[in-house]
């Protein structure tokens, strides 16, 4: 009986842990949207060197669909390791104006991760699409989650913008 009630509130608990820190996101670029779920990262201290623009990490494979046919072949040739050294061979100029390369820190390594900046993000809230302007996507060549469960690690920040925007619609 109590490993019965143990792994009832262990799931009762996940559930509840899925539900306040899972979100669904849009991401807006060149008249195209994607739509998938991210999960807070709050370990994510990600941001731009220059600006100090909030990053969000995301699969590769859930943003190629608003890319353009050049930077899918881009992506086909080269493989992640060589995608900021050969950045010249993409021919579309329009993406390239929006690259931002992030310097980062991960145990026992540092690199630099490939980003854009999209038109838009969006995170679907309780009281509908809540808009993001000021954010860099960072791309990543692998899975996140083993389950497939999410598709990108959101900023901190975002999440604070997310709810001081449903707190200035509750009170409008």
């Amino acid at each position: 009986g109590s490993v019965l009630l143990f792994l009832v509130i262990r799931r009762i608990m996940y559930q509840q842990f899925v539900s306040q820190n899972h979100y669904k996101i849009k991401i807006q670029y060149a008249n195209q949207i994607t739509e998938f779920g991210a999960i807070l990262d709050t370990g994510n201290r990600l941001y731009t060197p220059v600006s100090c623009t909030p990053v969000i990490i995301v699969e590769k494979k859930v943003v190629t669909s608003i890319f353009s046919q050049q930077v899918l072949d881009f992506f086909n040739v080269y493989p992640a390791s060589e995608w900021i050294t050969n950045l010249e061979k993409c021919n579309d100029v329009n993406w390239l104006e929006r690259i931002q390369l992030i310097p980062y820190r991960g145990v026992g390594s540092d690199s630099v991760l490939l980003g854009f900046r999209p038109d838009a993000m969006f995170v679907v809230g309780r009281n509908g699409d809540i808009r993001i302007d000021d954010i860099v996507v960072a791309i990543y060549d692998g899975s996140l989650a083993g389950d497939k469960s999410y598709s990108a690690l959101l900023h901190p920040q975002v999440i604070k913008k997310l709810n001081q925007s449903e707190e200035a619609f509750l009170c409008a």
